[in-house]
């Protein structure tokens, strides 16, 4: 794997774990 790719995949995650993160803040918010 190169390392582009793995930096691509990894901020996929973050993006995916923060994404989730101000969903669920949104959802109590309501």
């Amino acid at each position: 794997m190169s390392l582009g790719m793995a930096s691509f995949t990894n901020q996929r995650g973050w993006v995916n774990m923060y994404l989730k993160r101000h969903f669920h803040n949104f959802k109590y918010e309501k």
